[in-house]
Protein backbone atom coordinates (compact mmCIF):
# COMPACT_ATOMS: atom_id res chain seq x y z
CA UNK A 1 0.00 0.00 0.00
CA UNK A 2 1.28 3.38 -0.96
CA UNK A 3 2.46 6.00 1.16
CA UNK A 4 1.81 9.70 0.97
CA UNK A 5 4.15 12.64 2.29
CA UNK A 6 4.62 16.36 1.47
CA UNK A 7 7.97 17.45 1.92
CA UNK A 8 8.75 21.15 1.28
CA UNK A 9 10.26 24.72 1.78
CA UNK A 10 8.21 27.17 2.69
CA UNK A 11 8.12 31.43 3.44
CA UNK A 12 7.25 30.17 7.31
CA UNK A 13 10.31 28.30 7.69
CA UNK A 14 13.00 29.21 5.02
CA UNK A 15 14.91 31.88 4.57
CA UNK A 16 15.10 33.48 0.79
CA UNK A 17 18.44 32.20 -0.02
CA UNK A 18 17.64 28.55 0.44
CA UNK A 19 14.13 29.22 -1.20
CA UNK A 20 16.37 30.15 -4.33
CA UNK A 21 18.24 27.36 -4.30
CA UNK A 22 15.57 24.80 -4.02
CA UNK A 23 13.27 26.35 -6.56
CA UNK A 24 12.46 25.00 -10.15
CA UNK A 25 11.37 26.67 -13.04
CA UNK A 26 8.41 25.89 -15.05
CA UNK A 27 10.44 24.30 -18.16
CA UNK A 28 12.24 21.97 -14.93
CA UNK A 29 8.68 20.44 -13.76
CA UNK A 30 8.57 17.54 -16.01
CA UNK A 31 12.10 16.30 -16.13
CA UNK A 32 12.13 16.44 -12.18
CA UNK A 33 8.77 14.99 -11.87
CA UNK A 34 10.16 12.18 -14.44
CA UNK A 35 13.56 11.60 -12.36
CA UNK A 36 11.82 11.51 -9.19
CA UNK A 37 9.48 8.99 -10.49
CA UNK A 38 12.39 7.29 -11.93
CA UNK A 39 13.54 6.45 -8.35
CA UNK A 40 12.87 2.99 -6.93
CA UNK A 41 11.17 4.38 -3.39
CA UNK A 42 8.88 6.88 -5.44
CA UNK A 43 5.44 5.87 -6.67
CA UNK A 44 4.14 9.38 -8.08
CA UNK A 45 5.84 12.63 -7.75
CA UNK A 46 4.46 16.26 -8.32
CA UNK A 47 6.36 19.31 -8.11
CA UNK A 48 5.46 22.74 -6.80
CA UNK A 49 7.63 25.67 -6.92
CA UNK A 50 7.02 29.36 -6.60
CA UNK A 51 8.65 32.28 -5.17
CA UNK A 52 7.35 31.39 -1.63
CA UNK A 53 7.47 28.09 -1.77
CA UNK A 54 9.04 24.39 -3.39
CA UNK A 55 6.77 21.44 -2.43
CA UNK A 56 7.18 17.87 -3.35
CA UNK A 57 4.04 15.66 -3.15
CA UNK A 58 5.09 12.10 -3.36
CA UNK A 59 3.39 8.42 -3.44
CA UNK A 60 6.02 6.38 -1.67
CA UNK A 61 6.69 2.50 -1.14
CA UNK A 62 8.25 3.82 2.31
CA UNK A 63 8.04 6.42 4.22
CA UNK A 64 11.14 6.65 6.16
CA UNK A 65 13.25 6.36 2.74
CA UNK A 66 11.17 9.06 1.04
CA UNK A 67 12.54 11.58 3.37
CA UNK A 68 15.92 10.79 2.83
CA UNK A 69 15.52 10.47 -0.97
CA UNK A 70 14.16 14.05 -1.18
CA UNK A 71 17.31 15.74 0.41
CA UNK A 72 19.67 13.25 -1.34
CA UNK A 73 17.41 14.29 -4.58
CA UNK A 74 17.92 18.06 -3.60
CA UNK A 75 21.56 17.82 -2.77
CA UNK A 76 22.65 16.62 -5.99
CA UNK A 77 20.40 18.42 -8.47
CA UNK A 78 21.12 21.18 -6.53
CA UNK A 79 24.03 21.40 -5.05
CA UNK A 80 23.18 21.95 -1.56
CA UNK A 81 24.48 20.72 1.44
CA UNK A 82 22.79 17.80 3.11
CA UNK A 83 22.63 19.76 6.13
CA UNK A 84 21.36 22.77 4.80
CA UNK A 85 18.51 21.24 3.74
CA UNK A 86 18.18 19.34 6.71
CA UNK A 87 17.67 22.38 8.38
CA UNK A 88 14.69 23.68 6.93
CA UNK A 89 12.82 20.98 5.15
CA UNK A 90 9.58 19.87 6.67
CA UNK A 91 7.45 16.50 5.93
CA UNK A 92 3.97 16.09 6.33
CA UNK A 93 2.88 12.53 6.27
CA UNK A 94 -1.03 11.08 5.43
CA UNK A 95 -3.50 13.13 7.16
CA UNK A 96 -1.22 16.32 7.68
CA UNK A 97 0.10 16.10 4.31
CA UNK A 98 -3.53 15.73 3.05
CA UNK A 99 -4.49 18.65 4.59
CA UNK A 100 -1.63 20.75 4.12
CA UNK A 101 -2.26 20.35 0.09
CA UNK A 102 -5.90 21.59 0.73
CA UNK A 103 -4.87 24.66 2.63
CA UNK A 104 -2.41 25.40 0.16
CA UNK A 105 -4.31 25.12 -2.90
CA UNK A 106 -6.96 27.72 -1.38
CA UNK A 107 -4.57 29.82 -0.08
CA UNK A 108 -4.73 29.13 3.41
CA UNK A 109 -0.98 28.67 3.45
CA UNK A 110 -0.12 31.95 1.69
CA UNK A 111 1.72 35.03 2.58
CA UNK A 112 -1.07 36.75 1.47
CA UNK A 113 -3.80 34.67 2.87
CA UNK A 114 -6.48 33.76 0.41
CA UNK A 115 -4.33 34.84 -2.84
CA UNK A 116 -6.16 33.11 -5.81
CA UNK A 117 -2.32 33.11 -7.84
CA UNK A 118 -1.54 29.86 -5.65
CA UNK A 119 -4.12 27.97 -7.32
CA UNK A 120 -3.31 28.29 -10.91
CA UNK A 121 0.36 27.71 -10.06
CA UNK A 122 -0.89 24.06 -8.52
CA UNK A 123 -3.23 23.64 -11.43
CA UNK A 124 0.21 23.84 -13.80
CA UNK A 125 2.33 21.79 -11.48
CA UNK A 126 -0.50 19.10 -12.00
CA UNK A 127 -0.47 19.87 -15.58
CA UNK A 128 3.44 18.69 -15.51
CA UNK A 129 2.93 15.77 -13.36
CA UNK A 130 0.45 14.43 -15.46
CA UNK A 131 2.55 15.00 -18.35
CA UNK A 132 5.21 13.40 -17.05
CA UNK A 133 3.36 10.21 -16.24
CA UNK A 134 3.93 10.92 -12.44
CA UNK A 135 0.51 11.38 -11.37
CA UNK A 136 -1.91 8.14 -11.08
CA UNK A 137 -3.83 6.46 -8.48
CA UNK A 138 -3.08 8.95 -5.58
CA UNK A 139 -1.72 12.03 -6.78
CA UNK A 140 -4.27 12.59 -9.43
CA UNK A 141 -7.68 12.21 -7.33
CA UNK A 142 -6.05 14.03 -4.43
CA UNK A 143 -5.31 17.11 -6.47
CA UNK A 144 -8.78 17.16 -8.54
CA UNK A 145 -10.24 16.74 -4.93
CA UNK A 146 -8.26 20.06 -3.46
CA UNK A 147 -8.78 22.11 -6.43
CA UNK A 148 -12.78 21.26 -6.24
CA UNK A 149 -12.23 22.14 -2.60
CA UNK A 150 -11.19 25.79 -3.59
CA UNK A 151 -14.44 26.45 -5.27
CA UNK A 152 -16.07 25.43 -2.47
CA UNK A 153 -14.17 27.76 -0.10
CA UNK A 154 -14.27 30.91 -2.28
CA UNK A 155 -18.39 29.95 -2.90
CA UNK A 156 -19.26 29.86 0.96
CA UNK A 157 -16.17 32.46 2.70
CA UNK A 158 -15.73 36.11 1.88
CA UNK A 159 -11.99 35.01 2.34
CA UNK A 160 -10.41 36.68 -1.11
CA UNK A 161 -12.83 40.35 -0.73
CA UNK A 162 -11.17 42.13 2.01
CA UNK A 163 -7.77 44.11 0.24
CA UNK A 164 -4.73 43.38 2.57
CA UNK A 165 -1.80 45.43 0.40
CA UNK A 166 -1.49 48.78 0.73
CA UNK A 167 -2.10 49.32 -3.25
CA UNK A 168 -5.02 47.46 -3.47
CA UNK A 169 -7.13 48.95 -0.41
CA UNK A 170 -5.63 52.84 -1.61
CA UNK A 171 -7.92 51.91 -4.62
CA UNK A 172 -10.70 50.77 -2.31
CA UNK A 173 -11.01 53.79 -0.87
CA UNK A 174 -11.29 55.55 -4.39
CA UNK A 175 -14.22 53.41 -4.80
CA UNK A 176 -15.99 54.82 -2.01
CA UNK A 177 -15.52 57.64 -3.45
CA UNK A 178 -15.96 57.87 -7.05
CA UNK A 179 -17.74 54.82 -7.21
CA UNK A 180 -17.13 53.18 -10.76
CA UNK A 181 -13.50 54.62 -11.85
CA UNK A 182 -14.07 53.82 -15.73
CA UNK A 183 -14.77 57.76 -16.08
CA UNK A 184 -11.75 58.80 -14.16
CA UNK A 185 -8.37 59.90 -14.38
CA UNK A 186 -5.62 58.26 -12.25
CA UNK A 187 -2.00 59.38 -10.66
CA UNK A 188 0.88 57.71 -9.54
CA UNK A 189 3.75 60.09 -8.20
CA UNK A 190 6.63 57.93 -7.50
CA UNK A 191 7.04 54.38 -8.70
CA UNK A 192 7.79 51.88 -5.94
CA UNK A 193 6.53 48.68 -5.07
CA UNK A 194 3.01 49.93 -3.76
CA UNK A 195 2.42 52.09 -6.33
CA UNK A 196 3.32 49.03 -8.79
CA UNK A 197 0.39 47.04 -7.09
CA UNK A 198 -1.98 50.37 -6.75
CA UNK A 199 -1.24 50.77 -10.33
CA UNK A 200 -2.50 47.03 -11.18
CA UNK A 201 -5.52 47.63 -9.29
CA UNK A 202 -6.47 50.98 -10.90
CA UNK A 203 -6.28 49.19 -14.27
CA UNK A 204 -7.69 46.11 -12.99
CA UNK A 205 -10.84 48.11 -11.62
CA UNK A 206 -11.30 49.97 -15.31
CA UNK A 207 -9.45 53.51 -14.76
CA UNK A 208 -9.69 55.46 -17.94
CA UNK A 209 -6.21 56.76 -17.90
CA UNK A 210 -2.97 56.34 -15.80
CA UNK A 211 -0.24 58.83 -15.69
CA UNK A 212 2.98 59.03 -13.92
CA UNK A 213 5.65 61.58 -12.31
CA UNK A 214 8.93 60.74 -10.95
CA UNK A 215 11.89 62.84 -10.69
CA UNK A 216 13.63 60.54 -12.75
CA UNK A 217 11.74 59.95 -16.05
CA UNK A 218 12.66 57.01 -17.26
CA UNK A 219 11.25 55.45 -14.30
CA UNK A 220 8.36 56.77 -14.79
CA UNK A 221 8.18 56.43 -18.18
CA UNK A 222 8.92 52.13 -17.49
CA UNK A 223 6.01 52.03 -14.70
CA UNK A 224 3.63 53.91 -17.17
CA UNK A 225 4.31 51.47 -20.39
CA UNK A 226 3.72 48.84 -17.85
CA UNK A 227 0.15 49.66 -17.70
CA UNK A 228 -0.92 51.50 -20.72
CA UNK A 229 -0.19 54.84 -19.43
CA UNK A 230 1.82 58.36 -19.78
CA UNK A 231 4.63 58.99 -18.01
CA UNK A 232 6.07 63.01 -16.48
CA UNK A 233 8.51 64.43 -15.24
CA UNK A 234 8.38 65.98 -12.03
CA UNK A 235 8.25 69.78 -13.65
CA UNK A 236 4.80 68.71 -14.68
CA UNK A 237 3.28 68.26 -11.72
CA UNK A 238 0.84 70.65 -11.88
CA UNK A 239 -0.67 70.02 -15.46
CA UNK A 240 -0.60 66.24 -14.43
CA UNK A 241 -2.72 67.19 -11.23
CA UNK A 242 -5.41 69.26 -13.33
CA UNK A 243 -5.98 66.60 -15.04
CA UNK A 244 -6.33 64.10 -12.62
CA UNK A 245 -9.22 62.46 -10.33
CA UNK A 246 -7.15 59.88 -8.03
CA UNK A 247 -3.61 60.85 -6.64
CA UNK A 248 -1.63 58.15 -5.25
CA UNK A 249 1.92 59.82 -4.04
CA UNK A 250 5.17 57.51 -2.58
CA UNK A 251 7.95 58.96 -2.84
CA UNK A 252 10.05 58.93 0.22
CA UNK A 253 10.74 62.67 -0.46
CA UNK A 254 12.20 64.36 2.69
CA UNK A 255 10.23 67.76 2.17
CA UNK A 256 6.23 68.49 0.48
CA UNK A 257 5.97 67.98 -2.74
CA UNK A 258 2.15 68.51 -3.06
CA UNK A 259 1.29 71.77 -0.76
CA UNK A 260 -1.85 73.90 -0.22
CA UNK A 261 -1.15 76.91 -2.15
CA UNK A 262 -0.78 74.39 -5.49
CA UNK A 263 -3.98 72.04 -4.86
CA UNK A 264 -5.89 75.55 -4.51
CA UNK A 265 -4.57 76.41 -7.57
CA UNK A 266 -5.54 73.41 -9.16
CA UNK A 267 -9.54 73.40 -7.56
CA UNK A 268 -9.84 76.34 -9.64
CA UNK A 269 -9.17 75.41 -12.35
CA UNK A 270 -10.71 72.54 -12.27
CA UNK A 271 -13.77 74.23 -11.07
CA UNK A 272 -13.85 72.27 -7.92
CA UNK A 273 -13.92 68.80 -9.61
CA UNK A 274 -13.07 66.37 -6.82
CA UNK A 275 -9.84 65.18 -6.20
CA UNK A 276 -8.98 61.67 -4.17
CA UNK A 277 -5.25 62.09 -2.73
CA UNK A 278 -3.99 59.56 -1.24
CA UNK A 279 -0.37 60.03 0.99
CA UNK A 280 1.82 56.62 0.98
CA UNK A 281 4.76 58.64 1.93
CA UNK A 282 7.21 58.26 4.48
CA UNK A 283 7.59 60.88 5.37
CA UNK A 284 4.51 62.43 3.83
CA UNK A 285 4.47 63.66 0.01
CA UNK A 286 1.38 65.48 0.80
CA UNK A 287 1.01 68.91 2.99
CA UNK A 288 -2.05 67.89 5.31
CA UNK A 289 -3.98 71.19 5.29
CA UNK A 290 -4.81 70.52 1.30
CA UNK A 291 -7.92 68.44 3.05
CA UNK A 292 -9.51 72.40 3.48
CA UNK A 293 -9.78 73.03 0.47
CA UNK A 294 -12.91 72.58 -1.38
CA UNK A 295 -13.66 69.16 -3.50
CA UNK A 296 -10.70 67.40 -1.74
CA UNK A 297 -10.14 64.33 -0.21
CA UNK A 298 -7.14 63.03 1.52
CA UNK A 299 -6.05 60.08 3.72
CA UNK A 300 -2.42 59.11 4.44
CA UNK A 301 -0.48 55.68 5.07
CA UNK A 302 -1.48 55.47 8.85
CA UNK A 303 -5.73 55.80 7.42
CA UNK A 304 -4.67 52.52 5.29
CA UNK A 305 -2.53 50.56 7.48
CA UNK A 306 -6.02 50.56 9.75
CA UNK A 307 -8.14 49.01 6.82
CA UNK A 308 -5.51 46.95 6.24
CA UNK A 309 -5.43 45.24 9.59
CA UNK A 310 -9.16 45.13 10.06
CA UNK A 311 -8.65 43.35 6.59
CA UNK A 312 -6.59 41.08 7.86
CA UNK A 313 -8.81 40.05 10.82
CA UNK A 314 -11.19 39.86 8.53
CA UNK A 315 -9.55 37.06 6.44
CA UNK A 316 -8.65 35.25 9.64
CA UNK A 317 -12.36 34.62 10.51
CA UNK A 318 -13.19 33.68 7.52
CA UNK A 319 -9.87 31.51 7.24
CA UNK A 320 -11.25 29.16 10.03
CA UNK A 321 -14.42 28.83 7.81
CA UNK A 322 -12.70 27.53 5.13
CA UNK A 323 -10.54 25.18 7.39
CA UNK A 324 -13.70 23.67 8.39
CA UNK A 325 -14.95 23.21 4.60
CA UNK A 326 -11.68 22.10 3.96
CA UNK A 327 -11.76 19.14 7.14
CA UNK A 328 -15.19 18.04 5.51
CA UNK A 329 -13.64 17.74 1.27
CA UNK A 330 -10.45 15.77 3.38
CA UNK A 331 -13.09 13.00 4.79
CA UNK A 332 -15.09 13.17 1.16
CA UNK A 333 -11.66 12.76 0.05
CA UNK A 334 -10.56 9.67 2.51
CA UNK A 335 -13.63 7.63 1.55
CA UNK A 336 -13.20 7.96 -2.18
CA UNK A 337 -9.77 6.83 -1.68
CA UNK A 338 -10.31 4.42 0.82
CA UNK A 339 -13.25 2.85 -1.45
CA UNK A 340 -10.45 2.99 -4.87
CA UNK A 341 -8.14 1.15 -2.17
CA UNK A 342 -10.46 -1.61 -0.95
CA UNK A 343 -12.36 -2.39 -4.72
CA UNK A 344 -9.74 -4.95 -5.58
CA UNK A 345 -9.86 -6.93 -2.57
CA UNK A 346 -14.43 -6.70 -2.48
CA UNK A 347 -14.08 -7.22 -6.41
CA UNK A 348 -11.89 -10.09 -5.66
CA UNK A 349 -13.75 -11.57 -2.87
CA UNK A 350 -16.97 -11.04 -5.05
CA UNK A 351 -15.97 -13.06 -7.32
CA UNK A 352 -14.61 -15.79 -5.39
CA UNK A 353 -17.83 -16.01 -3.25
CA UNK A 354 -19.91 -15.97 -6.92
CA UNK A 355 -17.48 -18.92 -8.47
CA UNK A 356 -18.69 -21.11 -5.49
CA UNK A 357 -22.36 -20.26 -5.58
CA UNK A 358 -22.50 -21.03 -8.98
CA UNK A 359 -20.72 -24.43 -8.96
CA UNK A 360 -22.86 -25.26 -5.89
CA UNK A 361 -25.97 -24.33 -7.76
CA UNK A 362 -25.04 -26.36 -10.67
CA UNK A 363 -24.49 -29.65 -8.52
CA UNK A 364 -27.78 -28.97 -6.37
CA UNK A 365 -29.93 -28.99 -9.94
CA UNK A 366 -28.23 -32.04 -11.17
CA UNK A 367 -29.20 -33.88 -8.12
CA UNK A 368 -32.55 -32.45 -8.16
CA UNK A 369 -33.76 -33.21 -11.77
CA UNK A 370 -37.00 -32.16 -13.12
CA UNK A 371 -36.63 -28.38 -11.51
CA UNK A 372 -39.71 -25.76 -13.23
CA UNK A 373 -37.76 -22.35 -14.52
CA UNK A 374 -39.38 -21.05 -11.98
CA UNK A 375 -38.08 -22.96 -9.35
CA UNK A 376 -34.39 -22.90 -10.87
CA UNK A 377 -34.82 -19.20 -10.90
CA UNK A 378 -35.61 -19.12 -7.35
CA UNK A 379 -33.11 -21.32 -6.33
CA UNK A 380 -30.36 -18.31 -8.08
CA UNK A 381 -32.49 -15.82 -5.84
CA UNK A 382 -31.81 -17.60 -2.29
CA UNK A 383 -28.14 -18.60 -2.99
CA UNK A 384 -27.22 -15.21 -4.09
CA UNK A 385 -29.56 -13.59 -0.83
CA UNK A 386 -27.03 -16.01 1.10
CA UNK A 387 -23.96 -14.56 -0.50
CA UNK A 388 -24.83 -11.17 -0.33
CA UNK A 389 -25.44 -11.51 3.31
CA UNK A 390 -22.34 -13.43 4.57
CA UNK A 391 -20.06 -10.59 2.66
CA UNK A 392 -21.97 -7.69 3.93
CA UNK A 393 -20.53 -7.57 7.44
CA UNK A 394 -17.16 -7.82 6.11
CA UNK A 395 -17.19 -5.18 3.90
CA UNK A 396 -18.74 -2.86 6.21
CA UNK A 397 -15.36 -3.84 8.17
CA UNK A 398 -13.64 -2.35 5.70
CA UNK A 399 -14.96 0.69 5.77
CA UNK A 400 -14.27 0.30 9.51
CA UNK A 401 -10.79 -0.06 9.37
CA UNK A 402 -10.58 3.02 6.52
CA UNK A 403 -9.00 6.04 8.99
CA UNK A 404 -6.55 3.52 10.32
CA UNK A 405 -4.48 2.64 7.66
CA UNK A 406 -2.30 -0.14 9.81
CA UNK A 407 -5.51 -1.75 11.14
CA UNK A 408 -7.51 -1.53 7.83
CA UNK A 409 -4.01 -2.98 5.88
CA UNK A 410 -3.98 -5.82 8.52
CA UNK A 411 -7.72 -6.51 8.60
CA UNK A 412 -7.31 -6.76 4.11
CA UNK A 413 -4.69 -9.15 4.67
CA UNK A 414 -6.96 -11.48 7.09
CA UNK A 415 -9.80 -11.36 4.69
CA UNK A 416 -7.36 -12.18 1.93
CA UNK A 417 -5.87 -15.23 3.93
CA UNK A 418 -9.39 -16.57 5.82
CA UNK A 419 -10.91 -16.34 2.10
CA UNK A 420 -8.07 -17.61 0.05
CA UNK A 421 -7.48 -15.05 -2.17
CA UNK A 422 -4.58 -13.75 -3.68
Amino acid sequence: MSEFLVAGFNHKFTPLEIREKVSFSKQERISTCQKLGALSAVNEALVLSTCNRTEFLMSLENLKEGKKVVIDFLAHEKNIPVEDLEKYIYFYPFQKGFEHVFRVASGLDSMVLGEHQITAQLKEAYESAVEAGTCNKLLNPLIQQALKSVKIVRRNTHLSENSISLGSVAVEFAQKIFGNLVWHNGLLIGTGEILEQAAYHLQKNGIKSLNVVNRTYSKAEKLAQRFKGSAFSIDDLLQSLFQADVVISSTGSSQYLIKKELVRKVMEIRKYKSIFFIDLGVPRDIEPDISSVKGVYLYNIEDLEEAVKMNIQKRRRESKIGDKIIRQQIIRFQEKLNQQQISPLIHSLKNRAETIRQEEVKKTMKKLKGLSPKEKNELERLSSAIVNKLLHDPFMALKKFSSDEKEKNKYQQFIKDIFNLE
